[in-house]
C-alpha cells in the first residue's frame, strides 16, 4: 500500500500563503490557485478542493487527472509530475488505496484517455468537423485576446511534455474559438491570432501523428501552414516548414524533405534575433535527420554541423513553439548515430550525459528512449530497462505510444 505523499506535501509548504503571511499555503489555496490556473488556461471550470488534495497528500490518489496534474506543476513550479510525488499506475489511471479500478473522482470519470481507442475515435470524429469549418465562425463567445494566449501558452506547453490527454480535452474547442476570432479580428491583432491558430494546429498534428492518422495529420499540417502564411510571421512560417517534414517522413520521402526543410531554412535565413537563428537551426537539425533516413551520412553531418554552429550561439529554450539549444542538437546526434547503424557513435554521444531540464519533456524523454535503443544492440538489457524507465517517468503518455519504445518493451520483456 503506498504512503503519504512527502513530495507534494513539501511542494506545497514551500509556498507563501496568500492570506497569512510568513505562513505556507494552505490545501484550500493550493486548490482555489490549481482552480483560477486552468480557468484562465483553458476557459473551463474545475472544482478541486482543500479535501482532495489531502487525500494526494495522504497518498491515497497516486495518479491524479492530467489537468489537474497540469494545474499542480504550473502553481507549485514543478516541471515533472514526479517532482510532485505522482507516478503513473501501471494502468495509467487514477488509484485510490484499496481499489486500482476506481476513478479519484467524478471529474477524473469524465477525463478523455488518449490511451484508450473509443476516447481517441471521439477525438478524432471532433477535430475532422471543426477542421472541416475552418473558415466558417460559429456564433459562441470568444475569450478576451490575453486569455487566448494563455490558452494557446498552455498547449504548446502539453505539446512538448506529451500530455495528450489533455490536448484532446482542449484543442478542438480552441481551435474553434481562434477560428472565429480570427474572422472579427484585423491588422496586428489578426496576425497574432494567425500565429495562435497555427500553433494550435500543430498540438492537434501531435495527437494524429503520435497515434497514426497519417492523412489527417497532412490535412491538418495543411493549415497549419495556410494560418501560418496568413500570419505573415516568418518563424511561424519556418516552424510550418519543420512540421511538414513529418508528412516526407510518414511516407519515407526522405530526401524531398531534406530539400524542403533546407529550402526554407534559406529563405528564413539565420537573422540577427536569437529566434530567427534558433528556427533556422532547427530547420538543419531536423533536415540532418532527413538526411541520415535517406542513407546520406555527409549531408547528415553538414546539416548537424550547421545546427551546431548557431546552438552555440543561442540558449536552449522555445521558439516558434520549436525546442533548440546544445541539448536538443545534441539529443538529435545520437537520432542520428542510431539511423546511421553507428552503434560506437550513439554510445559515445550518450557517455556521461543527461538532457538539461531546460529541453522539454517529450524531447528528453525520447533522448531515453534512443539511449535504450543503445544499450539494447550494445547487448546491455539492464541499462535499457533504466533508460526506458527514465522516458516513461519523464513523458508517459509519449512513451505508451511511442512505436520503438513498444517494440523494444516487448523484445526486453522476451529476454
Amino acid at each position: 500500500m503506498p504512503g503519504a505523499n512527502v513530495q507534494l506535501r513539501t511542494c506545497r509548504e514551500r509556498m507563501p500563503s496568500r492570506r497569512a503571511p510568513g505562513e505556507p499555503m494552505t490545501r484550500t489555496e493550493l486548490a482555489e490557485a490549481v482552480n483560477d490556473y486552468l480557468w484562465q488556461s483553458t476557459g473551463r471550470r474545475s472544482q478541486l478542493d482543500g479535501h482532495t488534495i489531502a487525500r494526494y497528500e495522504r497518498g491515497a490518489v497516486r495518479w491524479p487527472s492530467a489537468h489537474y496534474r497540469s494545474g499542480l506543476r504550473h502553481v507549485l513550479d514543478a516541471d515533472t509530475d514526479a517532482e510532485l510525488g505522482f507516478h503513473p499506475t501501471p494502468r495509467g489511471n487514477s488509484y485510490r488505496v484499496g481499489d486500482s479500478n476506481a476513478p479519484e473522482d467524478q471529474h477524473q470519470r469524465a477525463a478523455p484517455r488518449v490511451h484508450d481507442d473509443a476516447p481517441i475515435d471521439a477525438f478524432i470524429s471532433d477535430l475532422r468537423r471543426v477542421l472541416e469549418r475552418y473558415d466558417m465562425p460559429d456564433d459562441a463567445p470568444v475569450r478576451p485576446l490575453e486569455q487566448l494566449r494563455e490558452a494557446v501558452r498552455s498547449v504548446v506547453r502539453w505539446r512538448l511534455n506529451s500530455e495528450y490527454a489533455l490536448l484532446a480535452h482542449y484543442v478542438p474547442t480552441l481551435i474553434r474559438e481562434l477560428t472565429t476570432a480570427t474572422f472579427s479580428a484585423t491588422g496586428s491583432a489578426r496576425c497574432e491570432l494567425m500565429v495562435m491558430l497555427a500553433q494550435t494546429y500543430r498540438a492537434a498534428d501531435a495527437i494524429a501523428d503520435k497515434f497514426g492518422f497519417v492523412d489527417l495529420s497532412a490535412r491538418i499540417i495543411t493549415l497549419m501552414r495556410w494560418a501560418a502564411s496568413a500570419s505573415g510571421h516568418g518563424l511561424t512560417i519556418g516552424m510550418a516548414s519543420y512540421v511538414r517534414a513529418e508528412t516526407f517522413f510518414a511516407t519515407t520521402q526522405f530526401d524531398h524533405a531534406r530539400r524542403m526543410l533546407t529550402t526554407a531554412a534559406n529563405d528564413l535565413g539565420s537573422g540577427s534575433a536569437p529566434a530567427g537563428h534558433a528556427v533556422y537551426g532547427a530547420l538543419h537539425m531536423r533536415a540532418a535527420v532527413a538526411a541520415a533516413r535517406a542513407g546520406s551520412p555527409r549531408q547528415a553531418d553538414d546539416h548537424l554541423i550547421e545546427a551546431s554552429d548557431v546552438a552555440r550561439h543561442v540558449p536552449e529554450g522555445l521558439y516558434a513553439g520549436t525546442a533548440f539549444g546544445p541539448g536538443s542538437v545534441r539529443i538529435h546526434r545520437l537520432t542520428l548515430a542510431l539511423d546511421l547503424s553507428d552503434l560506437g557513435a550513439a554510445l559515445s554521444v550518450a557517455a556521461g550525459w543527461s538532457p538539461p531540464e531546460t529541453v522539454p519533456a517529450e524531447r528528453r524523454s525520447h533522448y531515453y528512449i534512443d539511449l535504450a535503443r543503445a544499450q539494447h544492440q550494445a547487448g546491455r538489457p539492464l541499462e535499457a530497462r533504466d533508460a526506458l524507465a527514465v522516458a516513461r517517468r519523464l513523458a508517459p503518455e509519449h512513451v505508451r505510444v511511442h512505436t520503438q519504445a513498444k517494440a523494444l518493451t516487448a523484445a526486453l520483456s522476451a529476454r
